[in-house]
């Protein structure tokens, strides 16, 4: 009867694990393919260094640069801004630029773009961006941000944007306006909510299962002891 109490025990365990881990990887961005914007708890700032506290949580994602170079893209929010930082490789700001498009979030459906060219913002589509980047031991830095819900498209905590962003970099001298975004990669977006308001569904049927599993084996327990 103890070889049965453990395998009860094991069943329950392994269904537990399974049901946490299904609820990280839907926060984690289903898999590749999204960019996700992690929840911070403190106010944000726009000065472009990566080794702040705000950006420790945070994952990167790779997009392909124009130039062969690898671009890297993260964000974060607090429920009321949002921050963007790009960062790769470069020497010199001269002839380089970054873009990151929101599609069909722009006036009339058009994409939403944001850029700098050549180390210096260029004048958005969508004024209440605000932008600041950096370059320094050939590294570029570069941050986007702007409050959710104003400016040209409102951004909802929790709600996911299918095939939404799309962002990449050059150091060879490219116009913006002879790149195609339509080409780009399009990735999902999604401001994730404070930790405490992810779905407890998962967590509490956990609970039930580990009381459960404990009834159960006190149960069989008293009753060989009898």
């Amino acid at each position: 009867m103890k070889s049965i109490s453990f395998l009860v025990f094991l069943v329950l365990l392994l269904l537990m694990t399974n049901l946490n881990s299904r609820t990280a990887e839907a926060h984690e961005g289903a898999g590749a393919g999204w960019l996700l914007s992690y929840h911070v708890s403190e106010d944000l700032t726009l000065q472009p260094d990566q080794s702040l506290p705000q950006w420790m949580e945070t994952k990167a994602v790779k997009f392909p640069s124009l130039d062969g170079s690898t671009m890297t893209l993260m964000s974060v929010n607090n429920s009321t801004y949002a921050v963007f930082l790009v960062s790769r490789t470069l020497n010199s700001t001269e002839g380089s630029g970054v873009v990151i498009a929101f599609e069909g979030a722009g006036i009339n459906g058009s994409d939403d773009v944001w850029s700098i060219i050549d180390g210096k913002q260029v004048t958005p589509l969508d004024p209440s961006v605000k932008t600041r980047s950096s370059i320094e031991h050939g590294k570029f830095t570069a941050t986007f941000g702007r409050e959710l819900e104003s400016g040209n498209f409102v951004l909802k905590v929790g709600a996911p944007y299918d095939s939404f962003v799309k962002a990449t970099s050059w150091n060879n001298g490219t116009s913006l306006d002879s790149i195609n975004l339509d080409s780009l990669k399009h990735w999902g977006f999604e401001l994730l909510p404070p930790i405490d308001e992810y779905p407890k569904l998962p967590i509490e049927i956990s609970a039930v299962l580990v009381g459960t599993t404990a009834i159960f084996i006190v149960y069989e327990t008293r009753r060989q002891s009898h």
